[in-house]
């Protein structure tokens, strides 16, 4: 978990130079302290700011997801749609796996998908710039 505490630590100028809200989806349960704290930390800071949005998937599962879903359709029928509205419009899927793996299985129903065989550690600045020069090339029809 070391280098997702490097990564949030390094996140936060960047996000703050660029205007991004950080938002995370998981559970921080599980995280080291550092990592946990930092995030917390990330989070706090980037609230409020408008220009773009990072959502982090740190300890997130599919089933949890859709337990979650269940949880808050039962309790409030018309949140599911606001989960739905925040989905990612860009998932990016490192280390040659081509499949989703239960990740965000209702709010990534409509994003664009990415695939790239590098590892995540190793994903770098123009390997991201690669992923969102293709995701600009796309027609995005929401589901239409």
């Amino acid at each position: 978990m070391q280098i997702y505490s490097l990564l949030v630590q390094a996140l936060r100028p960047l996000t703050a130079e660029h205007g991004v809200e950080v938002r995370h989806l998981g559970a921080t349960a599980r995280l080291s302290r550092p990592l946990s704290e930092g995030l917390a930390v990330l989070l706090e800071e980037s609230q409020g700011r408008s220009r773009h949005t990072l959502t982090l998937a740190l300890d997130h599962g599919g089933r949890g997801d859709l337990r979650r879903i269940a949880s808050v359709i039962a309790q409030r029928p018309a949140a599911f749609l606001e989960m739905v509205e925040a989905a990612p419009d860009l998932v990016i899927r490192t280390a040659g796996e081509v499949r989703l793996s239960g990740f965000m299985p209702a709010a990534s129903s409509f994003s664009e998908l990415y695939f790239t065989d590098v590892t995540y550690p190793d994903l770098s600045p123009d390997h991201l710039g690669e992923a969102l020069r293709v995701f600009a090339q796309r027609e995005q029809r929401f589901g239409r």
